[in-house]
């Protein structure tokens, strides 16, 4: 574990936060929280950078959307370049696109539990975090659609899903995209971790499922977890098939200046290259040995809320250990037992939980594992 505990006094937010975040520990700690890997990005773009660093400095003009349609054609999935919108941020992203569509005091659709930023965007934009509860009684998740209610004015959707790593599917896509045709409203759906499938499974994206539903759809993507790019950051962007629509969240966007800069294009560029496809399954295999090697230590504990089918995160379930201890959070507890920094559900409007942030070194994992085991058995 020597290079992973180099990262100490590194700069790196992930390591070096720790103890402002989680506070002082006598044991080794483990940052597990933010969603960065503990592996380098591809070579390329290290390069890349460097290069475009030592020579451009003045205002540049940097197409993406060819870049960005090849890499999902190479996934099969056919995006005219004229559908897509960049942007500094998919939350900056989700954020215009709430304000273009929907009007202030509008209820918005967010599942529970999901990533925090999108109750925070949705509250700044003068909308109404409308929850919408996610069934993961029977260690799987699931979407009950009878349960959502018909006065919403739009639906944010995380696929994969983050935190469970829970993959939609097919048929659920189009469940959830025909309710919402429907009813006339955007479902605006974030697919940034998509990069990281467990073996078996298959990534449907919302784009793929049919031009039934295309005037209601938004996905929202960007290079910056596959390819470890969160400091960069890489360009984000939308796909929008809606012309009216596109042409307003695209005005909204260069009206704030929250477009993507010359350097994040770049990266976005270089990173979506056909030459680093091959490095991306390299990193997919590393994430998926990991979340074998992690369920697998974990299987017969209650700490699993469920397996996850995509994603370098773990979902866990610490509700009756916090029964035994004095109130505060489940990451506060966790780190307190073992030194192991994750996110605390509250985050994601589900206390009780933490997201453990799996992408490292295998030998960190089995260690990690260890200490998760010596909770699941003081119960």
């Amino acid at each position: 574990m020597q290079e992973f505990q180099q990262r100490f006094n590194s700069g790196s937010l992930k390591f070096d936060d720790v103890k402002n975040r989680y506070g002082a520990s006598d044991k080794p700690v483990f940052p597990m929280w933010v969603a960065d890997t503990d592996f380098p990005p591809p070579e390329m773009v290290n390069h890349g950078l460097s290069r475009f660093l030592s020579s451009h400095f003045g205002y540049q003009q940097l197409a993406v959307t060819a870049a960005v349609s090849q890499w999902h054609w190479r996934r099969g999935e056919y995006i005219d370049e004229s559908s897509i919108v960049d942007c500094c941020s998919i939350i900056a992203a989700m954020g215009i696109a709430l304000e273009s569509l929907t009007r202030p005091g509008d209820k918005v659709g967010i599942f529970i539990p999901s990533y925090g930023p999108f109750f925070a965007v949705t509250e700044k934009t003068q909308r109404k975090v409308c929850p919408l509860t996610l069934d993961i009684s029977d260690g799987n998740v699931h979407i009950d659609l009878s349960s959502l209610p018909d006065d919403l004015s739009a639906v944010l959707l995380c696929n994969p899903h983050n935190p469970t790593g829970r993959l939609w599917q097919r048929d659920e896509l189009e469940a959830l995209a025909e309710w919402c045709t429907q009813r006339n409203i955007p479902l605006i759906c974030d697919e940034v971790h998509r990069g990281f499938i467990a073996e078996g499974n298959e990534f449907v994206s919302l784009t793929s499922i049919g031009e039934a539903y295309q005037n209601n759809i938004i996905v929202l993507q960007s290079p910056s977890k596959s390819y470890n790019l969160a400091h960069v950051p890489a360009a984000a962007y939308a796909i929008i098939f809606n012309q009216q629509w596109r042409d307003a969240v695209r005005a909204a966007i260069t009206r704030s200046h929250l477009f993507a800069g010359a350097l994040a294009r770049q990266a976005l560029v270089l990173a979506y290259d056909e030459l680093n496809d091959l490095w991306l399954q390299t990193m997919e295999e590393k994430i998926s040995e990991n979340r074998a090697l992690l369920t697998g230590l974990l299987h017969n504990s209650s700490l699993l809320a469920c397996i996850p089918q995509s994603t370098f995160f773990l979902w866990l379930d610490l509700r009756d250990y916090l029964n035994h201890v004095a109130p505060g959070s489940a990451a506060d507890y966790l780190f307190k037992c073992t030194g192991i920094a994750a996110n605390d559900g509250a985050d994601f409007r589900a206390p009780g939980f933490v997201r453990l942030n799996f992408a490292t070194s295998g030998e960190v994992i089995k260690h990690v594992g260890e200490l998760l085991l010596t909770i699941s058995s003081n119960k």
